[in-house]
């Protein structure tokens, strides 16, 4: 506070003229006086009013203004690159990324593609199996049935003269007595009817005794 004091002192002595100095002693003393009765706050005031001036102040050459400016710019740049760089490496990575995925996923899919046709030729492997295993069955059933029917027609002829000769006499049983008696014991008629009925009867019994095939009978 005593400073500001101060300063108002010395800015009011400027002001009124210090070329006063031949004054009385007393004059001196009463100006002092009217200049301390100044309000203080008002002098506060003005004093904040005031800026206050550097004695430090520097100036700079345009040529030095000039390169601050070039590498302000060069720095600029330089953190350009340096941000273009990164995105250009994040989007690689991305690419990077990504190309493998693809990759892992077209894998994933022949993989799949594989086990599928794996599945589909070892399916039609056991359905090839399963057809020639019922043919083979059919076949065999086959077989076995044409032997049963050769064994009971075999058997069947076998079974009929012994039949044959326990039936009572009928119209039918000496038919076949007459078939297959010799010529010597046919009726002494030779006449044209009686050779061609006797020479009937021979082939019917040669074909039922298997000696002659039907397709071959006259």
């Amino acid at each position: 506070m005593n400073k500001l004091i101060q300063l108002a002192l010395f800015f009011t002595l400027i002001l009124t003229g210090c070329s006063n100095s031949s004054t009385s002693s007393e004059s001196k003393v009463e100006t002092v006086k009217t200049t301390a009765a100044f309000p203080q706050k008002g002098l506060e005031k003005e004093l904040q009013k005031l800026q206050p001036v550097s004695l430090d102040m520097k100036f700079e050459s345009p040529l030095a203004t000039e390169l601050g400016k070039r590498k302000a710019k060069e720095e600029a740049e330089k953190q350009r690159q340096i941000a273009a760089e990164k995105k250009l490496e994040k989007e690689r990575e991305a690419k990077r990324k990504k190309q493998q995925e693809e990759k892992a996923e077209r894998q994933r899919l022949a993989e799949q593609q594989a086990a599928e046709n794996q599945r589909l030729a070892e399916a039609k492997r056991q359905a090839e199996l399963e057809r020639q295993r019922q043919a083979a069955i059919q076949k065999e059933q086959k077989a076995n049935a044409e032997k049963k029917r050769q064994s009971q027609a075999q058997r069947q002829q076998t079974e009929a003269p012994s039949s044959n000769s326990q039936d009572p006499p009928s119209s039918s049983s000496q038919t076949d007595k007459t078939i297959q008696q010799p010529a010597s014991e046919l009726p002494d008629d030779d006449g044209y009817e009686e050779r061609k009925k006797w020479h009937d009867d021979q082939v019917e019994w040669g074909i039922k005794q298997g000696y002659i095939d039907p397709e071959d009978a006259p």
